[in-house]
C-alpha cells in the first residue's frame, strides 16, 4: 500500500527527519522518501499540463513536503497511517491501495474514538458500522490492547 505524509507548510527540519525516522523504524515499512516543495511542484507541472490555468497559479511555495513509503502488510497499513497522523510536523497522510499483487482479500477501518467517549457512543459507533454494506465483523480495541 502507498502511504503519502503531508508535512505542515513549517515543518522543522527536526521535524522531517522524525517523521521519516519513525517510518522507517515501523515494521512492514519499505522506500521512505521526502519529496520536497520544489519536487511537488516540478512534479504538478508535467501532473497538470493541459491544464494551463490552473498551471499560471501553481507556485512552489504553495506545494506540501511529501514522505512517500511504502507499507508491505495491509493488515497493518491503517494502524500505521494513524499513528503517523500523530506526529509532530504532520498536516495530514493518505493511504492507498497499490499496484499489488496479490491485492488483499480484505480491507478494515479503524474508528479512533477520543479519551472522553462514554460507553453508550462507543456502542452507538460499533451499531453505525455493524450496518455498513459489507461489514463482517466489529470489533473494540481500548489504547492498550490497540498499542
Amino acid at each position: 500500500m502507498a502511504l503519502t505524509v503531508f508535512l505542515d507548510n513549517d515543518a522543522t527540519a527536526t521535524q522531517r527527519e522524525s517523521v521519516q525516522q519513525r517510518l522507517r523504524s515501523m515494521p512492514s515499512v519499505e522506500g521512505v522518501t521526502l519529496e520536497t516543495r520544489e519536487q511537488v511542484h516540478e512534479r504538478s507541472k508535467v501532473d497538470f499540463k493541459d491544464q494551463p490555468d490552473l498551471l499560471a497559479d501553481l507556485k512552489p511555495e504553495y506545494a506540501p513536503e511529501l514522505v512517500h513509503a511504502t507499507v508491505t502488510d495491509s493488515l497493518i497499513a491503517e494502524a500505521i497511517e494513524a499513528v503517523m497522523t500523530e506526529v509532530d510536523g504532520v498536516d495530514e497522510v493518505s493511504l492507498r491501495i497499490a499496484d499489488v499483487d496479490p491485492r488483499p482479500s480484505w480491507i478494515g477501518i479503524i474508528v479512533r474514538l477520543k479519551s472522553s467517549a462514554t460507553s453508550e457512543q462507543r456502542a452507538a459507533i460499533q451499531e453505525a458500522v455493524r450496518g455498513l454494506p459489507h461489514a463482517k465483523s466489529v470489533g473494540f480495541e481500548d489504547r492498550d490492547a490497540a498499542y
